[in-house]
């Protein structure tokens, strides 16, 4: 399965990055003969601005040509 992290006007360090990529592997794995790929990107709502409200999307590509989004926002 291919995972793919995006980071959008947010700073991951590259441990950041290599937790979640342990964590995706983690939860997908046992789906894999579901799931063919993963995209995860995390973004500042607000850009350049700043601010506290981010953005978390998650796409799977299934193997049956579907896909599920998962999206969350967070303003803590």
């Amino acid at each position: 399965m291919q995972i793919q992290i995006y980071d959008k006007n947010v700073s991951l360090e590259p441990s950041q990055r290599e937790f979640i990529l342990r964590r995706l592997e983690f939860a997908f794995d046992r789906f894999e003969s579901k799931v063919r790929g993963l995209s995860l990107t995390l973004s500042d709502v607000n850009g350049p601005r700043g601010g506290k409200d981010k953005l978390c999307r998650l796409r799977m590509l299934l193997h049956e040509n579907g896909e599920i989004v998962l999206s969350e926002n967070s303003f803590t």
